[in-house]
């Protein structure tokens, strides 16, 4: 949404005379179209619509919705989606034979919090990282902690984050650290919504044909621009991870 507002998100900047910010949402139906009968009038949904959800009133087809669960509030229905499906595309779309290893940036981020839950359910081996011990002492007093995380150093850059995470799956699942370019990586699946130094990371530890995910790119943009100053797949590293895996655009 803010993205949409700065007129930084290519999609919103194709709309013809201008777009509504919002993806998301929830609220009462008060009106249904002919025949539909598997949503009634008057029961509390949740759903998403391409953008205008900044409104008082949406109308999107019937199969874009869902009945909000009992005890949850609008702004935590509304909230889910963006931050669940994101979690939940990635992490059903690689196809393995072992659980795979999910390196999840942002583990105490929505879509970090959705994702470590996935992996948990799927049986995957979750590695993630955040910006500070706090982060790491709140996964764990909520119960919500991956399998091994990690604080991001706050010098060496990519390499150093790259030495932490290998070291954290060699001691979690036993793989051996990549010693050489080409080797291959540690990791299957990476969710990566900061970009920068984590991008460059993430490549070099990541398994051939295993698959990339960005959900955004949280390292500050360089004024004016809304690009990091450090190496991102959108200023030439896009080779690299073709080579790699797999670069995809989060939901």
């Amino acid at each position: 949404d803010v993205w949409t507002v700065l007129g930084l998100y290519k999609a919103a900047n194709l709309i013809p005379g201008g777009v509504v910010p919002g993806l998301e949402f929830a609220g009462k139906v008060i009106a249904v179209g002919i025949g539909e009968t598997t949503i009634p009038v008057g029961s509390t949904v949740f759903g998403f619509t391409r953008f205008g959800a900044f409104a008082d009133h949406v109308t999107v087809p019937a199969s874009f919705v869902r009945p909000c669960p009992s005890g949850w509030s609008a702004e935590e229905a509304a909230a889910f989606l963006v931050q669940g499906l994101t979690a939940w595309m990635p992490l059903t779309s690689s196809a393995n034979d072992q659980p795979p290893v999910v390196l999840v940036h942002s583990t105490a981020g929505g879509v970090g919090l959705a994702a470590v839950q996935i992996c948990k359910r799927l049986g995957a081996i979750s590695i993630g990282t955040v910006g500070n011990q706090q982060k790491v002492s709140w996964l764990e007093d909520e119960g919500r902690s991956p399998n091994a995380t990690i604080v991001r150093p706050s010098r060496g850059g990519a390499k150093a984050l790259a030495a932490s995470v290998a070291g954290a799956v060699e001691r979690t699942v036993g793989a051996s650290t990549p010693q050489e370019e080409g080797n291959p990586g540690c990791v299957d699946v990476v969710l990566d919504g900061i970009g920068g130094s984590c991008f460059e990371a993430s490549l070099s530890l990541l398994n051939e044909g295993g698959g990339w995910f960005t959900s955004g790119e949280a390292s500050t943009p360089r004024r004016g621009t809304g690009r990091t100053g450090s190496t991102s797949p959108r200023n030439g590293s896009s080779g690299r991870a073709l080579t790699r895996g797999a670069w995809c655009q989060g939901a």
